[in-house]
């Protein structure tokens, strides 16, 4: 029984971590929180990918 607990919290640790690091990573290659100036001198907020596909699924999977 001690196993199986143990598997369990190793499991759930590893589902979060991953979750965060897809979420960071997502995240970082969207530019989020920076500004792109183009060439015509024009700025483009960077887009926060990650959250916004985080909370979509958080939504769907609890009917929130």
């Amino acid at each position: 029984m001690r196993n199986f607990v143990e598997f369990l919290v190793v499991g759930l640790s590893l589902a979060v971590f991953v979750i965060f690091l897809t979420v960071f990573l997502l995240d970082w290659t969207g530019g989020c929180g920076e500004v792109f100036e183009y060439a015509n001198g024009t700025l483009h907020q960077g887009e926060c990918v990650g959250r916004d596909v985080f909370f979509s699924i958080f939504q769907r999977v609890f009917n929130l």
